[in-house]
């Protein structure tokens, strides 16, 4: 049984067939070669190795069963001659080299069924791709397709798109126009507002005035002239209480004086401890000595009041010009014109009378300055004691700056010494603020540096609020 399993795995009659296959096909052709014959002779040889395998296990299959095939069936076919002759066949074509042979034979029928699968797969997965493929060139066919009608769509947009573009600057260039035009009337606007506003809070501080001196009125008896008082204050800032004749029908000038007084009281107290410290800021980057800025400060201050007193007089004579003609009223023309002068206080020339200071200054010999120094640089500061100075003229009685000289007694009832005064020196070297006076009573403080040896490098200049100065000389030193 051994024999004829070996038979059966080398497939060896497969192996005949396929080199007989290969012997008739090269005999076929019209010359014989000696190759062709040897092929067929080792197609017999094989045959013949085959049958001896086959003999032998008939052979030993007989003995094993003790049957008598051999002898009938196989040995009258040896003795007709068909006798396997003795085995030719080359070692490379035994049995084992067969065996392995179809082994290797099926190893690589199984290698190409596997290839053949892969193929269809990679077949498979290329006609996928190709499907895909085909499917992004539609895409890309219909996208350009598109573009290109966006192309064209875009052209005549951007064609449009620039006759709005002119017309849409044409339409910002007056936009802006428009623009500065309303921005210069708001500001105007926002200037009303903020003197509406100030005026309506006026309106009510004095209407609750009003109504208390109404009240105040009522119990007094006509005419009862009476003469300006203080009381003693806590604050630093004093404030005033004073009253006046009060004619049968008040005046708005005569209602308002004290409330008008205290006030600039407490202006003049902010103009010294605010708008002179920033004055002094701006002129200490011009002038290097810090006594010539204070000086400039003090120099400004006392040409204001001056200035505005010859304001006031001028405004004051004009109004009681184009009053006089149209006066009947119950009151004296005096008195009209007083309350003309409050409630017109706008009309005065505030730009004129800071120009004035600013020449006298420039005039004034005391003062040294380097040329790139123009006293328009505190202008907003000359502005705004111009201004008090001018209301405080409209005070009944009015309220002035205390007459002031270098050199003289330093007076503790009037200023206070700087920081940096000798405190033990009686003479004042320099002002640097002046004091505010009501008649005799000092109502806010000025300030003075006293120092020894005052009189002896300081040459006495006048500081006399008195107007008839500036009639006497074009050129004004303050001494």
């Amino acid at each position: 049984m051994e024999i004829l399993q070996n038979l059966s795995q080398s497939a060896v009659y497969s192996q005949l067939q396929e080199r007989l296959d290969g012997a008739v096909k090269e005999a076929g052709e019209e010359e014989v070669s000696k190759e062709q014959i040897e092929k067929v002779i080792e197609v017999l040889e094989l045959t013949a190795k085959v049958q001896h395998e086959v003999f032998s296990a008939v052979s030993t299959l007989s003995q094993a069963s003790d049957s008598d095939v051999f002898q009938t069936r196989v040995l009258p076919w040896i003795s007709n001659g068909f006798l396997a002759p003795k085995g030719q066949v080359s070692n490379d074509t035994s049995l084992v080299l067969l065996k392995e042979k179809v082994e290797k034979q099926k190893e690589l029928e199984k290698a190409m069924r596997t290839a053949a699968q892969m193929q269809k797969q990679l077949e498979l997965q290329i006609n996928t791709l190709s499907a895909q493929l085909a499917e992004e060139k539609e895409k890309v066919a219909q996208l350009s397709t598109e573009l290109e009608a966006h192309k064209l769509e875009s052209a005549g947009t951007l064609k449009a798109s620039e006759e709005e573009i002119l017309e849409l600057r044409k339409k910002n260039a007056d936009a802006k126009l428009e623009l500065s035009a309303t921005n210069s009337r708001l500001d105007l606007v926002g200037d009303y507002e903020s003197q509406v506003t100030r005026l309506r809070s006026d309106i009510r501080l004095l209407s609750f005035e009003k109504r208390e001196l109404l009240t105040r009125i009522s119990d007094l008896e006509y005419p009862y002239p009476l003469t300006r008082s203080y009381i003693p204050l806590r604050s630093t800032s004093p404030v005033r209480h004073i009253v006046t004749y009060r004619s049968p029908s008040p005046t708005r000038a005569a209602l308002t004086n004290d409330i008008r007084a205290n006030r600039l009281i407490s202006r003049y107290n902010t103009l010294f401890s605010s708008s002179r410290l920033n004055a002094l800021d701006i002129l200490r980057r011009f002038v290097d000595e810090e006594e010539m800025c204070r000086r400039i400060v003090y120099i400004s201050t006392v040409e204001a009041f001056h200035s505005a007193k010859i304001a006031y007089r001028s405004f004051k004579d004009r109004a009681a010009k184009t009053l006089a003609p149209l006066h009947t009223g119950p009151e004296l023309l005096s008195e009209a014109v007083e309350d003309y002068v409050v409630r017109n206080q706008d009309l005065f020339d505030i730009e004129s009378c800071v120009r004035d200071v600013v020449r006298y200054m420039d005039n004034n010999a005391v003062i040294s300055h380097p040329a790139e120094c123009d006293f328009m640089l505190i202008n907003s500061y000359i502005r705004e004691a111009c201004q008090i100075a001018f209301e405080m003229q409209a005070v009944n009685p009015r309220i002035d700056i205390a007459h002031a000289s270098e050199g003289e007694l330093y007076d503790e009832r009037k200023y206070r010494r700087t920081y940096d005064s000798e405190y033990s020196a009686p003479l004042v070297a320099f002002y640097t603020w002046p004091a505010l006076m009501d008649g005799k009573d000092c109502v806010a403080k000025g300030e003075a540096h006293t120092k020894r040896g005052a009189l002896l490098h300081t040459t006495r200049r006048s500081t006399s609020p008195s107007p008839t100065r500036r009639g006497r000389s074009p050129t004004r030193r303050l001494r």
